[in-house]
């Protein structure tokens, strides 16, 4: 017996996930080998839910090698459709950086000033940069790049 079962709304649920996806392991004749095993491992880690592709031709051959793939990687076995196996083992979470990433790190140095302006602050040693909003004549203020001075 495997070492994952699902019930049948779980399965069904990732056959409709698997739909779209491609085979990521191609099995030869060779059969399944530990290169493939290793193969199989780094797949289902990244991925999860992955494809493979059996070229052989013998039916039990396959039914038989997807067992002992869902056994070996403890996975589940999603489904077997002629030459195709659906297989899925659940991913680890991954663990959370402790420095944002680059989106974050930007939106920091975007900040908006007291009057609402967008233009980018930011400390740059001894100097800060900030805007100066200018009146028009409507009397309305405008923010455009020229606005933004150093200030000492």
């Amino acid at each position: 017996m495997t070492a994952l079962t699902l019930s049948p709304a779980q399965r069904k649920a990732h056959r409709a996930k698997a739909h779209p996806l491609k085979p990521v392991i191609m099995i030869g004749n060779d059969g399944f080998t530990p290169a493939v095993a290793k193969e199989t491992e780094l797949a289902l880690k990244s991925h999860g839910l992955i494809k493979i592709r059996v070229l052989g031709d013998d039916r039990d051959a396959r039914e038989q090698m997807f067992l002992e793939i869902c056994d070996q990687l403890n996975a589940a076995p999603i489904q077997h459709i002629g030459k195709l196996l659906v297989v899925w083992r659940p991913q680890k979470s991954k663990e959370e950086k402790l420095a944002p990433s680059k989106k974050v790190a930007r939106a920091y140095k975007v900040a908006r000033c007291q009057e609402g302006c967008r233009l980018p602050h930011w400390d740059e040693g001894n100097e800060t940069r900030a805007c100066r909003q200018t009146k028009t004549s409507q009397g309305t203020s405008s923010q455009s790049q020229e606005s933004c001075s150093q200030l000492a």
